[in-house]
């Protein structure tokens, strides 16, 4: 029986594909394949957030329920969500990284483009459900998010459709049989979520997309309860700020997400991205980028949708010109200061309205084949003939040349990152942590981070990787801001030529190696007296530091660089001390050993300083002394097992639990099984 149930869903799915639908479906196929072909058929990239996995399949899994990251010089949890999320695609490649990656960017499109169709389809056709998830996955935050590496933006806009989907029916613009409320909230609320998770400042868009829809509805249907829709925009975007808790308590922390874009230090480096755009670009589809005869194309249909629609199709096409619109106001604002960022690139704030744009297009689709063979002859058929036939050529004029040169490329001419490079000087770190152990890479340049800053990934000059090179795990890393003003003082005093003994400061932070952009490798960093030269290339030069602190280890004295750092006095490690005696064995990125340990000596612990790290001989806690940006004990005139770690409390064990049972629900509450939607709906 479910052979034969089986077979008759094939033969219905290939029924549909018949005809011209058909040839469609294996033009986007073919798009897919030449657009993208430098992520289906190159190594794992790395621009901005879109990163390789790690060489583990369960490392993302590993440093989602850590309590201690090692990601830059050491952070406490909650993280991000996303790193749980992102971790299941290692899993479904069984361990193939690479792939992984891969099947990422694949699951985006094809997320993009049933969003698009879902969209409109309670409005529209077939055909015009395919024009518009067409458009939506071929369009600005695929061309603009991949050459940025905006995985975020990616993430973002291939769930939004699934959110404004629920809101619309939330709203009373389209109500299929069956419909269920509280199941568009729920839905409402997982989906927020994942892409809170990646973008947290998605929500406030949303919140506004909710303000918008239930307000045109309440404008154009008198009569409709508004705010019980608003209501229930408002409350399944709660559940999903509740189900980003833990992490969502800390995106106005200090150094947190959203507080980078509302801090007064750095909030301007958000604002800058969003030169260039404003209600102009919006209008005519550049925000987020995209090739300017498509952008154009879709204002054109944009305006078709409403002038030939009819009904409930034409006041729905102007409340996705609302969408489009707020968002030029709000783009305009980001611009001029006027308003600080919540989100961090015009690629992220521009979401919505590619996606209304997508959905206008395909209304107009729809509206051409069901609405306008209702009209009588005249003017109205000539110029919407002569619209659409001057969108076709401008859509082939932008999408076909972008297509054959494949800029759906993360590694773009204009774009100054190196992905090769990357690759390779990640292979090299890979290759010496083989024999070294842990140890920390510094990574220094404008070249080497994201092109545009985000909340997962902000823009530096320097920023520090782990012995894998940049993965995907070393997103959302939320600095210890004292241990990073440091490291950030030890950077500046190599660069003004106050030091020549960079290295030994640079080692106190259990930097082995520092990657240096050509353009950066002034006289000032190859004068330093203990960084080596091992490998020059034309982008970069590779420097090695012998002198580095191991990540855990002790010593008869501390260090005296240490102090200078501290003190930031480099005379001071002029007459460094602090004789090495053993290092400690890492057993997970929170916990680190040795089996006998004679003292008394001092133990240093490289990871940014924080009460959650505790030390303990034989099972006695080990006095806490002062250790400058990191954690160090005083071990007594005694031996035995010697043992550090940030151990699990009770209460983060609870919070984990609690989270993945409120996952579990939610999931459990938007997917409801078929017969108990059934008898719900027969109830109602």
């Amino acid at each position: 029986e479910l052979v034969a149930q089986r077979g008759v869903q094939a033969r219905r799915l290939t029924g549909h594909l018949k005809g011209w639908i058909g040839f469609a479906a294996i033009l986007v196929i073919i798009s897919l394949l030449l657009g993208f072909r430098h992520i289906w058929w190159s190594p794992p990239v790395a621009v901005g957030e879109l990163l390789p996995y790690p060489d583990r399949a369960s490392a993302l899994w590993r440093a989602f329920f850590s309590p201690w990251r090692g990601v830059g010089l050491g952070q406490a949890g909650p993280t991000s969500p996303a790193l749980g999320l992102l971790g299941f695609f290692p899993m479904l490649t069984l361990g193939a990284v690479d792939a992984a990656q891969k099947l990422l960017v694949a699951s985006l499109g094809v997320l993009a483009f049933t969003g698009g169709y879902l969209l409109v389809s309670d409005l529209v056709d077939r055909v015009g459900r395919l024009a518009s998830g067409a458009v939506y996955m071929l369009g600005a935050i695929g061309y603009s998010g991949v050459r940025q590496g905006a995985l975020g933006a990616l993430v973002f806009g291939a769930v939004a459709p699934f959110v404004l989907r629920s809101m619309v029916r939330l709203c009373g613009w389209s109500r299929p049989p069956g419909w269920n409320r509280g199941i568009s909230v729920a839905r409402i609320g997982l989906v927020s979520a994942i892409s809170a998770a990646f973008v947290p400042g998605s929500l406030l868009l949303y919140l506004m997309a909710a303000v918008l829809l239930s307000a045109a509805r309440s404008f154009f249907v008198p009569g409709e309860r508004a705010r019980r829709a608003f209501a229930s925009c408002a409350l399944g975007l709660s559940i999903g700020l509740v189900l980003c808790l833990p992490w969502a308590s800390t995106w106005l922390a200090e150094g947190g997400p959203l507080s980078l874009m509302r801090d007064d230090a750095t909030w301007r480096g958000y604002a800058s991205s969003f030169e260039g755009h404003g209600m102009s670009t919006v209008l005519l589809g550049q925000t987020p980028e995209a090739p300017v005869f498509f952008g154009v194309a879709l204002a054109i249909l944009g305006v078709l949708a409403v002038v030939i629609s009819s009904g409930q199709r034409r006041r729905f096409s102007l409340a996705l010109w609302s969408l489009i619109v707020a968002t030029g106001v709000v783009v305009t604002l980001f611009r001029g200061g006027v308003l600080r960022p919540f989100v961090a690139s015009p690629t992220e704030a521009g979401v919505l309205a590619s996606l209304a744009f997508a959905g206008l297009a395909g209304v107009a689709v729809g509206a051409f084949r069901l609405d306008l063979p209702r009209r009588g002859f005249g003017w109205i058929q000539w110029a919407s003939l002569g619209g659409f036939a001057a969108a076709a050529v401008l859509l082939v004029a932008g999408l076909g040349p972008a297509l054959l040169r494949g800029d759906w490329d993360p590694d773009p001419p204009t774009n100054h990152q190196r992905v090769e490079v990357i690759a390779q000087v990640g292979t090299l770190l890979a290759a010496e942590a083989e024999g070294e152990g842990q140890f920390r890479a510094l990574w220094v340049g404008d070249g080497w981070g994201g092109p545009v800053p985000t909340s997962a990934r902000p823009t530096r000059e320097s920023f520090l990787t782990g012995p894998r090179g940049q993965v995907l795990s070393d997103l959302f890393e939320r600095p210890d801001l004292d241990a990073r003003a440091q490291l950030d003082r030890v950077i500046s005093s190599i660069e003004s030529g106050s030091t020549d003994r960079g290295g030994a400061l640079l080692g106190t932070f259990n930097i082995h190696y520092v990657v240096l952009e050509r353009a950066n490798a002034n006289e000032a960093w190859l004068s330093q007296r203990d960084l080596g030269i091992v490998r020059s290339e034309e982008v970069y030069l590779l420097l090695e530091n012998q002198g580095y602190l191991a990540r855990a280890a002790t010593y008869d004295e501390l260090p005296a660089r240490l102090q200078a750092v501290n003190d930031n006095d480099p005379l001071i490690a002029a007459g460094d001390s602090g004789r090495e005696l053993e290092q400690l064995q890492e057993e997970t990125s929170y916990s680190y050993s040795d089996d006998e340990v004679r003292g008394p000596a001092k133990l240093f612990l490289a990871e940014a300083a924080s009460d959650m790290w505790t030390a303990t001989l034989d099972g006695a806690p080990l006095e806490r002394i002062e250790g400058g940006w990191g954690n160090a004990f005083a071990i007594p005139d005694a031996s035995g097992e010697l043992d550090v770690a940030a151990p699990r409390t009770i209460g983060t064990i609870a919070m984990l639990v609690l989270v993945l049972l409120v996952w579990t629900i939610v999931l459990a509450a938007s997917f409801p099984r078929k017969a108990a939607s059934r008898r719900r709906a027969a109830q109602g």
